[in-house]
């Protein structure tokens, strides 16, 4: 069998079947958006790495590369594209159902990050308080705009790096710092 470009959708059985088949790179795109399937198999031959590549990044479909070459060449190319499987031919079903299986776990668990990461970043963002992000060393990593607003900066680039002992009325330095090495040290600020 011809495995070059399959498409699979799961079903409710947890088995999977293929909605789709290509020979090229270009045709395997269009049925990828046609379809919007699960998961890509893709041979590595041909521009198959720029086919896979434009998959993942057009339609959030994770790849799967197939290739009968176990060379590093072939697995650094695959490598490039953060291809979400590798399977060496001849494969046994056990061998693609267990890689099918990866490839959606990673998939489902990366989109749950990237959900986690926008609720996190919108209420960053909308925080009408200053919120900061610093280091060990208490310089500026991240800076909602409530807290630029208050440092009266235009711009993250303005402070980042910087000490955010700078920022604070001298008077104020040495209260801040006992409070910055306390929650370093894993203690709760108050």
């Amino acid at each position: 069998m011809n495995w070059s470009r399959f498409t699979y959708s799961s079903n409710s059985n947890c088995c999977y079947q293929c909605v789709g088949h290509s020979v090229r790179g270009d045709s395997a795109i269009t049925l990828a958006a046609q379809l919007r399937p699960d998961l890509v198999l893709m041979d590595i031959p041909g521009n198959s790495i720029q086919a896979a590549e434009a998959i993942y990044r057009q339609f959030a479909i994770p790849v799967i590369f197939l290739t009968a070459s176990a060379n590093n060449e072939t697995l650094e190319r695959a490598l490039q594209v953060e291809a979400f499987g590798y399977i060496i031919k001849p494969f046994s079903d056990q061998e693609l159902r267990a890689a099918l299986e990866m490839a959606l776990y990673k998939h489902r668990a990366e989109a749950r990050l990237q959900a986690s990461e926008l609720r996190f970043r919108t209420i960053f963002d909308a925080e009408p308080e200053c919120v900061k992000v610093v280091d060990a060393e208490g310089n500026i990593l991240e800076m909602n705009a409530a807290g630029l607003a208050m440092l009266e900066a235009a711009s993250l680039a303005e402070v980042q790096g910087h000490s955010v002992i700078g920022f604070i009325l001298p008077e104020y330095r040495a209260a801040f710092s006992a409070l910055h090495q306390s929650v370093m040290q894993g203690n709760r600020a108050i």
